[in-house]
């Protein structure tokens, strides 16, 4: 099962009318942020959700547990996230945001609104943590002998933000579930284009 990246970079545009959301429009609250305020509208977020094995459905099911590990998909792409360096909306205490990811590389949204960004060290940093995974994933597929990870690990490499292309266009999330080599290749690519975009 592989994820989708939904939403990415907003502009203030973007995030004013999903603050409003709930309040002076309807439908329900979503987030708390105003623009200017969030992670997505530097770059250094996104929302994902599961792609289903029909490979054209999405659904943000946090409870559907496909390969039946005790794990819920939502789980392993939130655990992998984690290991990549990524913050969990779901962790938050006040506002849960469950599709959210971002890395914000020790930037308060205080800093990015005044122009800084994450430096060329922590960069390199989240390169070489996304460069081991796809080493351990690449790793176990040769083992095995079937082109496939025998683990639930290893979606990395995509998107962290639509954010200049989705941190360099992909998807942050894109996960290797399974591990296709094809799959990891054009993650890996995703993922440093989109953080390296996100520095532009």
């Amino acid at each position: 099962m592989d994820i989708v990246i939904n939403q990415g970079l907003r502009t203030i545009v973007e995030q004013d009318a999903l603050y409003a959301q709930g309040r002076t429009k309807p439908g329900q609250i979503v987030t708390n942020a105003k623009g200017g305020t969030s992670y997505h509208n530097y770059g250094l977020a996104v929302d994902f959700a599961l792609l289903l094995n029909d490979g054209k459905q999405v659904s943000w099911d946090m409870k559907l547990d496909v390969d039946k590990d005790g794990v819920t998909e939502w789980m392993e792409v939130v655990q992998e996230a984690k290991t990549l360096g990524f913050e969990w909306g779901g962790d938050w205490t006040t506002f849960k945001d469950y599709p959210q990811l971002q890395m914000f590389f020790g930037l308060k949204i205080a800093d990015l609104r005044t122009g800084r960004k994450p430096t060329g060290v922590q960069m390199d940093a989240a390169y070489a943590r996304i460069d081991k995974l796809q080493g351990e994933v690449q790793e176990d597929m040769s083992k095995n002998g079937t082109g496939e990870s025998r683990g639930g690990t290893g979606w990395a490499h995509g998107s962290l933000g639509e954010a200049s292309e989705h941190f360099r266009q992909g998807n942050i999330c894109q996960r290797l579930r399974e591990g296709r080599a094809r799959q990891l290749r054009t993650q890996e690519s995703s993922l440093h284009r989109l953080i390296s975009q996100s520095l532009n």
